[in-house]
């Protein structure tokens, strides 16, 4: 239900040339379909919100843009690319003063990080947007999101410490994934994207309409 309103949402703001709320509907599904391990109709909701901010000025949805692309890519495998798209990403928030996005690109650059052998680097970032998050810094909406896939990002990563910190303010398949954690910073880079990608469909995957930036 939560998809199909932002799908009216982005048809309403195309119509009236609206060019911020079309590309926010845009992002939003983006991210509702990464979020399900839906990347081909997650791809095609990103493109959608970049042709639309095409000549915009630099704003917000410039920036998570570049952290849902971050966020794609990391499901995807391509660490590389996921580490270029999430520090465009917090250059932006910087800029802009922007703390919601600071925190779910902060997220991306942590996990970008700490997957390429820069561990302490990595989590030291994810703690960051898990103190954000559950310190009331954040918009709900933001706040849920780095909760749900931070959860699933310490999981993956091997990291029981972050995970449980944050499973405690968490339920569910969420803090069951917050308890997987055993060994920091697994071996094998395609185990652990793997790893994460299955945990957010379980996880986060149900939520996703209430998730997306917005």
């Amino acid at each position: 239900e939560a998809i199909e309103v932002r799908e009216r949402a982005y048809a309403a703001a195309t119509r009236t040339g609206d060019p911020i709320a079309a590309a926010t509907a845009a992002i939003s599904l983006g991210r509702d379909n990464l979020l399900r391990n839906d990347l081909a109709v997650a791809t095609a909701w990103l493109n959608r919100a970049e042709r639309v901010l095409e000549g915009v000025p630099e704003n917000a949805g410039h920036g998570f843009l570049a952290a849902c692309r971050a966020f794609g890519m990391t499901l995807s495998g391509d660490a590389e690319g996921a580490l270029r798209e999430a520090s465009a990403a917090l250059e932006i928030a910087e800029r802009l003063g922007d703390r919601d996005l600071a925190a779910f690109a902060g997220r991306e650059k942590g996990f970008a990080l700490a997957v390429t052998g820069k561990v302490d680097e990595g989590l030291a970032l994810i703690d960051d947007s898990i103190v954000a998050a559950i310190g009331g810094e954040l918009g709900p909406s933001t706040a849920g999101g780095v909760c749900c896939t931070s959860i699933e990002t310490c999981a993956a990563l091997g990291e029981c410490r972050l995970g449980l910190r944050l499973g405690d303010h968490a339920g569910g398949p969420a803090r069951d994934g917050a308890r997987r954690g055993r060994v920091r910073g697994p071996a094998d880079p395609g185990r652990c994207f793997q790893s994460l990608a299955n945990g957010l469909a379980v996880a986060c995957g149900p939520a996703a309409g209430r998730l997306a930036p917005g």
